[in-house]
């Protein structure tokens, strides 16, 4: 593997070269002519009613972040970029989110792990559960909208804990910019529009990574017997990806966008200790991971009506190689290595329209939905032949809200969505009503008080009820989980700050989870029930002359109702973390841009029947940049600022973070 001392040095060497200098030009006073930054305190979304609204008219929870705002933490992804939001936990198994196979990186909202639903301009992304946030990147996004709380009401299964709506831009940016880092890290683009066409096109690479997890076992025999299999850890081949996304426009009322992506990337399975014949840094396994994605929609929008056509799948080639297995009960060397291909084929065809008619003072909305979901799998073990699974189901909605205006200051809003399935494997179909009722108060034109009440509901994948090719078993009894939600909240703005604190309350049953079975080696599908109360109280704040700072805090105590494997309670077990601390500042004048950000996560505690503290993890961005000229600018990103070794995951085994990455690069405007 390849020693990356030097680059840590100069990457060391260069980031206090320039963040130095323009921190001492910011603090002597030399900004004085600065530029004045736009700076919207209430922002206009669109997720959370499925319609146009203020924040301060809005009844939830909501972030939203434009790109500039994103690009200011340094990253170059949707989940580099949303891990430093509030009321969110990152859970990674891979450097810089990358995805490990089926094991993917996660944002996690409110703690709940299997309860956010990704929207990519109003779409669902979300595949057999999984959505990949690290395959898009933010060049091509306009802002992104997060919504914490069960939004199973407005847009169905799977929004349990939250909905993040990813706004891709309608037109593309004439420009073209590349970087380059230490650890190999490389990120190019190109975006340009030509009348009713746009198109955006990524390159992101990162190199060899030595250690990225710790070493572990979930063997529970003495380290003398046979059966033992030493601890092991992963080693990071490094990550080619590429992103392509383009729109044409029709007219005013049409269009149609398409993306493509691939990735490329292989994890090295390596013992850690010396056991059974084992030597420390041999070989366990290998494997390779070679996923495509397509995702298309054509888009209608005329008045008040809205209707989407979609497509998205994603495709996932997968090769293992292992040179160490357990065989009649004995771990060994195998005297030919044991090589596993298989293919996982996700798909979605679906169509969604909605109507919405003022009613004097009131708003009434109606959709539906319809969905045809896929997944096709196979594998092949050495010479034998292919195990493949193929299934299918319909997934119907039909949802509807109303907006009733009580008196000048005050409104009531009733939704509901009634979601039902068809054609499934077996006669595993679902149906189930979710309502929700809102409150909204305004205390004047800058302030508003909030109350909901509602349920969410999420269905099995097919991996969880009938299971996979490989080790994942399913459990042809899996429920549903459905949960019940509630919250208050406050939000004030003043001239220069925006206030916002939300109380939320939420208990879910029958939660679906993976538990590990070490007799059988394999993982099989579980209900538990779980359950939260929190708080959130952030301010973004316009400081004046250039600056912009923002702090949020959020306290919980996330937990589950977890069983042994005999079906015995073993009772609730808190988990993830209690304590987290957001904070980012923003400055801005004629030629530079500098911002740092970090999020802090504390009190924390293992997703497992076992338990086990995790300590704090501390994640940081910093971003500078330099104008040369109008249609020029030079820039440096950081990751990791201190060079940390945190955990960003949350099992028994443990992923670390990528230490102290740089990359310095160059934008021009065309």
């Amino acid at each position: 593997m390849k020693k990356l001392v030097t680059k840590k040095e100069l990457a060391r060497k260069i980031a206090i070269g320039m963040l130095a200098p323009t921190t001492v030009m910011l603090l002597a006073g030399t900004v004085s002519a600065a530029e004045e930054d736009a700076f919207n305190l209430d922002p206009i979304v669109v997720t959370a009613q499925r319609y146009a609204t203020k924040d301060l008219d809005t009844p939830a929870a909501i972030s939203v972040y434009t790109q500039e705002e994103l690009k200011a933490t340094g990253a170059t992804s949707v989940i580099e970029a949303l891990k430093y939001s509030e009321g969110i936990i990152y859970h990674a198994q891979g450097p810089m989110g990358n995805a490990q196979g089926t094991m993917t990186s996660k944002i996690i909202i409110r703690g709940v792990e299997k309860g956010t639903l990704v929207l990519m301009d109003g779409v669902p992304l979300n595949l057999h559960g999984r959505y990949n946030l690290e395959d898009i990147p933010l060049d091509d996004v306009e802002k992104i909208e997060v919504i914490r709380g069960g939004g199973s009401v407005l847009y169905g299964s799977e929004a349990t804990g939250g909905v993040i709506n990813i706004i891709s831009k309608s037109k593309k940016s004439n420009s073209i910019s590349a970087s380059v880092g230490n650890n190999g890290t490389q990120n190019h683009n190109i975006s340009f529009q030509a009348g009713k066409f746009g198109m955006n096109y990524s390159i992101n690479k990162t190199d060899e990574i030595d250690h990225i997890s710790g070493g572990y076992t979930r063997s529970t025999s003495a380290s003398t017997s046979a059966s033992y299999v030493p601890k092991r850890y992963y080693d990071f081949s490094g990550n080619d990806r590429e992103a392509l996304s383009w729109r044409y426009t029709f007219d005013d009322n049409w269009d149609f966008s398409h993306s493509y992506g691939t990735s490329d990337s292989t994890y090295f399975y390596r013992h850690a200790e010396a056991a059974n014949k084992a030597t420390v840094g041999s070989l366990s396994s290998a494997s390779n991971f070679d996923t495509t994605y397509n995702r298309m929609q054509l888009n209608y929008k005329k008045d008040n009506v809205k209707g989407t056509l979609y497509f998205n799948q994603k495709e996932m080639d997968n090769n293992k190689t292992e040179y160490w297995a357990t065989v009649s009960k004995k771990y060994q060397q195998l005297t030919t290595p044991s090589i596993t291909n298989g293919t996982d084929k996700d798909r979605t065809i679906g169509l969604d329209v909605q109507n919405s008619w003022k009613l004097k003072a009131d708003t009434l909305l109606i959709g539906i939905n319809a969905q045809r979901e896929s997944y096709d799998a196979k594998e092949k073990v050495d010479s034998g032949d292919w195990d493949t699974r193929a299934f299918d189901r319909n997934v119907y909605s039909v949802y509807g809200q109303y907006d009733h205006k009580l008196n000048s200051s005050s409104n009531i809003i009733l939704s509901a969505r009634e979601t039902w399935t068809g054609g499934a494997v077996d006669d595993k179909d679902y149906s189930k009503f979710t309502p929700q009722l809102q409150y909204l108060k305004k205390l004047g034109n800058n302030t508003s008080f909030y109350a909901n009440a509602g349920m969410s509901f999420m269905m099995p994948t097919f991996t969880q009820i009938y299971g996979s090719a490989g080790r994942v078993k399913g459990n042809p009894s899996v429920k549903p989980q459905e949960g019940k939600h509630y919250e208050i909240g406050l939000k004030r703005n003043t001239a220069t700050h925006a206030w916002r604190l939300a109380v939320f309350n939420y208990t879910i049953d029958d939660s679906i989870s993976t538990t590990y079975v070490e007799s059988t080696d394999t993982f099989n599908t579980t209900n538990e029930d779980i359950k939260n109360t929190g708080i959130e109280l952030s301010c973004n704040i316009n400081n004046g002359g250039g600056w912009h700072t923002n702090w949020g805090i959020s306290y919980s105590n996330p937990q589950k109702y977890e069983t042994d494997k005999n079906g015995d309670s073993e009772g609730w077990h808190r988990y993830y973390g209690k304590l987290q601390l957001n904070g980012g500042i923003n400055y801005t004048n004629e030629k530079w841009k500098a911002a740092l950000t970090a999020t802090y996560l504390a009190s924390r505690e293992r997703d497992t029947d076992t338990g086990g503290s995790i300590k704090p993890m501390l994640l940081t961005g910093a971003n500078v940049s330099y104008k040369l000229a109008a249609d020029r600018e030079i820039f440096l990103t950081v990751d990791n600022l201190f060079d940390r070794k945190d955990i960003t995951s949350h099992s028994t085994s443990e992923y670390y973070t990528l230490g102290r990455t740089f990359q310095l690069g160059y934008k021009m405007s065309l």
